[in-house]
């Protein structure tokens, strides 16, 4: 996200303002509600350029105007190495698919899995959310998986910095806070039966999350 002011009128150039499938989605869409209640008078403009064609339902947002364009995702990028520069490098673009499809893992290590349900049993609300991700973002906690429901909110972070017992204490007092500590996150891209299964082999499964061809899966040893 860029930002740039002059006056009261902001103009905000941002990639992701999606509401499900990405939490940077909900950081910049927090970010333009906390914005407008510091400056209620002046005129925000919103620029966002995105790569997909679903609804992010950006009539909701508190801006005066958005201006949306679909920006070509097939241009290729370089990437060259510090220690042999000269070398052609590797062209990272959109291409043929792997064939066959052959099971790609992604393992952290030393995660925290945090749930949080409302106190009075209400549902979880993209303004709760929003509230969540805005603490998230003020105690530097990384965020590696999310997953919700109507009545709860579960997320998978990286506590780098050792803040997490604040941020406890702060969500405790809104919300019912569980959570695992030292748990591990398995990615597997272009997943199968036997992969998941060798995964789960042997260790207590907290958390499991299907995409089309991504299954992650939060486990504890």
């Amino acid at each position: 996200m860029s930002i740039f002011y002059l006056g009261f009128r902001f103009l905000i150039i941002t990639q992701d303002l999606r509401i499900s499938g990405t939490s940077q989605g909900i950081i910049e869409r927090s970010f333009l509600s906390k914005l407008r209640k510091v400056y209620p008078e002046a005129i925000i403009d919103v620029l966002y350029l995105c790569t997909h064609n679903q609804e992010d339902q950006l009539e909701i947002l508190p801006v005066n105007s958005i201006v949306r364009k679909k920006i070509n995702s097939k241009i290729p990028l370089y990437v060259k190495s510090f220690i042999n520069p000269l070398l052609p490098g590797t062209s990272v673009s959109k291409g043929e698919d792997l064939d066959p499809k052959t099971s790609c893992f992604i393992i952290k290590k030393n995660q925290l899995l945090i749930s949080l349900s409302a106190i009075d049993f209400s549902f979880i609300m993209e303004e709760n959310i929003s509230e969540i991700f805005g603490l998230l973002h003020k105690y530097k906690i990384k965020v590696s998986l999310i997953q919700n429901t109507a009545i709860s909110f579960s997320v998978c972070i990286e506590d780098k910095f050792g803040n997490f017992n604040e941020l406890k204490t702060i969500l405790s007092k809104k919300f019912k806070v569980s959570y695992n500590e030292n748990v591990s996150l398995y990615t597997i891209r272009h997943f199968t039966k036997e992969a998941s299964e060798m995964v789960e082999k042997d260790k207590e499964v907290l958390l499991k999350q299907i995409s089309r061809e991504t299954l992650q899966i939060v486990t504890k040893e």
